[in-house]
């Protein structure tokens, strides 16, 4: 088989939204991510990194023409969606919703494929937000 004799990591995930400015307040004051890089892409819309505060980033990427359709999984047949680990995940859940986003169903526990504590946010331009705590 093929053999990678690297070590590889995922740098960053994209996220195209419609407003750009409630985006960047939920992720930075929801989140409590760093933002930088912020500029003015040629075709005027903004962009900028966000950096995770324990690791990963987030490419914010103003210019998207609407938010998406509530039933956007069934409309696609795939479940898009960022998931965060979190050491508690009530007190991210407030902060999220302080900061914009829906709450999505109930505050679950899992097992599969791991033991698990979940909740699920829809941020500012209907994007799914997954809350992880792994017990």
């Amino acid at each position: 088989g093929w053999e990678m004799n690297q070590k590889i990591s995922i740098h960053h995930v994209n996220l195209r939204v419609f407003d750009y400015f409630k985006a960047r307040k939920f992720y930075v004051e929801g989140i409590g991510c760093r933002c930088y890089g912020e500029r003015q892409h040629k075709d005027g819309f903004m962009m900028s990194m966000l950096e995770v505060p324990d690791g990963g980033k987030i490419e914010l990427v103003g210019g998207g023409t609407t938010p998406l359709p509530d039933d956007f999984e069934q409309r696609t047949g795939s479940y898009v969606h960022l998931a965060l680990q979190v050491e508690n995940v009530e007190a991210a859940l407030e902060k999220l919703l302080e900061a914009g986003g829906v709450q999505q169903g109930e505050v679950k526990e899992k097992e599969l494929p791991f033991p698990m504590r979940i909740a699920v946010v829809k941020g500012t331009a209907g994007e799914l937000v997954e809350l992880i705590k792994v017990m």
